[in-house]
C-alpha cells in the first residue's frame, strides 16, 4: 500500500473494532522496531513476505481455536 502505512491501517481497524485480531504482513527486511511498535498498538500476528501459505494457515487455525462464538 504505497499511500498508507500499516500503522495507520492498524489504528483505523482497532478504532472501529478493538477486538479484531490483526495480522500484519510486510516485507522481510522491515524495521524490527517498527514491527514491535505494531504489536504494542494491537497487532496480533506478523509474518514477512515472501511468506509460505502454510504459515498463514497456522495463524488462521490459531485464531480460529481462540475465537469466541458470536451470540445473536
Amino acid at each position: 500500500m504505497p499511500d498508507i502505512t500499516a500503522l495507520i491501517v492498524l489504528k483505523q481497524i482497532l478504532k472501529i473494532h478493538p477486538s479484531t485480531n490483526v495480522i500484519v504482513e510486510t516485507i522481510e527486511h522491515q524495521n524490527k522496531r517498527g514491527i514491535q511498535w505494531l504489536f504494542k498498538l494491537g497487532a496480533r500476528y506478523y509474518f514477512p513476505k515472501p511468506y509460505e501459505f502454510e504459515k498463514l494457515r497456522e495463524i488462521m487455525n490459531t485464531l480460529e481455536s481462540k475465537a469466541v462464538p458470536l451470540v445473536n
